[in-house]
């Protein structure tokens, strides 16, 4: 409980942090997937491109298995755009892509809770409206490490939720500033 209350805190003061950045484009919304549920907050730095920050909630453990608490992870990634094309209305449409990192407290498939970090990607495809409202699609999987604590000793696995997370798709309905 008190990995959640710091991990919310440093999340917090990254955003205010990133508020005084120049006024570039910036967006923050909320992020659905099948494994689970969070924030999202993008902000552009240059010829379009974007770094994302994602906070999310594990709650797929917390609906198919008996656990207490809903597992929660972190993750940056920087998001370069590879195809973009806009309408005579001004609607945006952007192909994305780019590596990251992540790092939480969660469950792995079969496990029981435990730290995970590792290499992140993203790929996908975001629609940006005239209007200050962004939806998008993409995928993120992780290739990392699951670390778990037994009773004599401390076991390291290859987290296979994140690489699960190749076939779950993230929806994101964001706000633009």
């Amino acid at each position: 409980m008190q990995l959640l209350k710091y991990g919310t805190l440093a999340f917090l003061a990254l955003i205010m942090n990133l508020t005084v950045l120049n006024a570039q484009p910036r967006s923050i919304g909320a992020v659905f997937s099948t494994s689970g549920l969070g924030v999202q907050y993008d902000h552009c730095v240059e010829s379009g491109n974007y770094f994302s920050v994602d906070i999310m909630m594990d709650t797929d453990n917390l609906i198919w298995e008996n656990v207490e608490h809903p597992g929660v992870a972190a993750s940056f990634t920087w998001n370069i755009i590879f195809a973009e094309k806009t309408s005579s209305y001004g609607n945006r449409v952007s192909f994305f892509a780019g590596p990251g990192i992540m790092a939480g407290y969660v469950t792995d498939l079969s496990s029981k809770a435990g730290f995970a970090f590792g290499m992140k990607g993203r790929i996908g495809i975001e629609c940006r409206f005239k209007r200050p409202f962004i939806l998008s699609a993409s995928i993120a999987p992780t290739l990392g490490i699951h670390l778990t604590s037994e009773i004599d000793h401390v076991s390291m696995k290859i987290y296979k939720s994140g690489l699960a997370e190749t076939i779950a798709p993230q929806i994101g309905i964001k706000y633009a500033f």
